[in-house]
């Protein structure tokens, strides 16, 4: 006969579950990941991994909510940056004069700094809770790659007739100090209250940053990921060292058929990232620094 407490365990992991399940398609987890967790925890449906599958349900809650966030401020910059395209093709069909778009681009020039510094800083958030700070990947591209070519886009197109546009240079138009003059009359008003002139200059630099150097970054990480999977390891996405020491170093594969798709999935991500063309790569700032170190696999089996 099942005791109560026998039963309420059950529906715990019942419950437990199916959220994982559900949470492992919306998040797009990798394969791997999801066979990790339950060949380890969930599958094993006792007390003493009940703890550890409920740390992986709430880890994978957390991880969704800050995945929302940067899709509802990627929604809100990609307004601004379709207002932006809309001037700018009316400008080139003469629709608007030179004054006029002015004023206009000049408004939407600061919403859109203001968008792009709240997307890149909720990614920044967004990578603390991963083993590795993995690419958000928005419409099958990498966001932050998305916003260079953006910038690219708008320093080429009939408005830097009129106006002096570097934002490929200079992405959230540090080196405009007057931008922030603009901000009361931004048609896009931010939810957020944001800092102006000398106070917010660090931050934009540091975003600055951090877009100069995410290609690289991107480049770092395949490499590191490549070879440990020729290694035979691999690097989970969710960083829950409390339960898997070995997630962030590298977990052992001795599953050929597993290895054979993971190594696979890496050469597709790394093709990608090959056909994504920086066309101009500025040089950041002296003092910035990057946190990003490899580490090496561990010997553990999976």
């Amino acid at each position: 006969m099942v005791s109560q407490k026998e039963s309420s365990i059950e529906r715990q992991f019942d419950i437990a579950e199916k959220t994982i399940n559900k949470l492992s398609k919306e998040l797009h987890l990798p394969f791997l990941e999801i066979k990790l967790y339950k060949r380890f925890f969930v599958d094993l449906r006792d007390k003493e991994h009940l703890n550890a599958t409920l740390l992986i349900m709430n880890t994978m809650l957390e991880h969704k909510r800050s995945t929302l966030l940067v899709l509802e401020a990627i929604e809100e910059r990609e307004k601004v940056l379709q207002e932006f395209k809309e001037l700018a093709y009316a400008y080139s069909r003469n629709n608007v004069s030179s004054v006029d778009v002015q004023a206009q681009a000049f408004q939407l020039l600061y919403s859109l700094r203001q968008a792009t510094l709240k997307v890149v800083e909720l990614i920044v958030v967004w990578r603390e809770r991963l083993t590795r700070p993995y690419p958000f990947i928005w419409n099958g591209i990498n966001y932050m790659l998305r916003i260079l070519g953006d910038c690219q886009f708008i320093d080429s197109s009939e408005l830097s007739k009129v106006l002096p546009l570097q934002l490929t240079t200079h992405p959230l138009c540090s080196n405009l100090s007057s931008l922030s003059l603009f901000g009361g009359a931004a048609n896009f008003p931010l939810k957020k209250k944001y800092t102006t002139g000398s106070e917010e200059q660090p931050r934009l630099q540091r975003v600055e940053t951090a877009l100069y150097e995410e290609h690289g970054m991107q480049t770092r990480l395949l490499r590191e990921l490549s070879a440990m999977a020729t290694g035979g390891a691999f690097i989970p996405l969710l960083n829950l060292t409390s339960l898997i020491p070995n997630c962030s170093t590298g977990v052992q594969l001795t599953n050929k058929s597993w290895d054979q798709r993971y190594n696979q999935s890496l050469r597709k991500a790394t093709h990608n990232l090959m056909k994504t063309t920086v066309l101009h790569e500025p040089t950041p700032p002296a003092a910035a620094t990057t946190n990003y170190q490899p580490t090496s696999p561990s010997s553990e089996g999976f």
